[in-house]
């Protein structure tokens, strides 16, 4: 933390939006790490999600559909701002998806990772952690529904 050169009027914000997957195994323990070490950089405010994307079973053919039906929208949602054989595409499709995708296509009695369904668990994870909840306000929700 030291190397973090963060000035008083600074504002910290962490999103694991596209990472906290990675953080999922057969223990909570490297969650509940990272979480702490974010608590310590004091944010202000933390975004905190799982895929919706159902990755999370043992049956071959379900796990495949699902993941062709997740990683086809996301894609096309790139599509209108990245030409397709763009060095970003590329970077981006490297960097986040590239792991999850030969995990699929090797799956071969993969582990399966603790999934943290019920929004209690998160909660509970998350005051381990020393966060505290706040409730958005009614602007702000509006707005998430229209971004999602």
């Amino acid at each position: 933390m030291s190397t973090l050169k963060i000035e008083q009027d600074e504002c910290i914000a962490v999103n694991f939006m596209l990472h906290i997957y990675n953080l999922l195994g057969d223990s909570l323990e490297p969650l509940v790490k990272i979480l702490k070490l974010s608590h310590a950089l004091s944010p202000k405010v933390i975004t905190l999600g799982e895929y919706e994307a159902h990755l999370n079973v043992f049956q071959f053919q379900v796990q495949f559909w699902n993941a062709l039906e997740y990683f086809f929208e996301f894609f096309e949602s790139m599509e209108p701002n990245m030409a397709r054989d763009s060095a970003e595409q590329m970077n981006v499709e490297n960097l986040f998806f590239t792991e999850k995708i030969m995990g699929i296509v090797a799956f071969e009695g993969v582990k399966k990772k603790i999934k943290l369904e019920e929004r209690d668990q998160w909660h509970i994870l998350m005051e381990s952690a020393r966060f505290k909840f706040t409730n958005l306000s009614h602007y702000a929700r509006i707005q998430a529904r229209i971004i999602l």
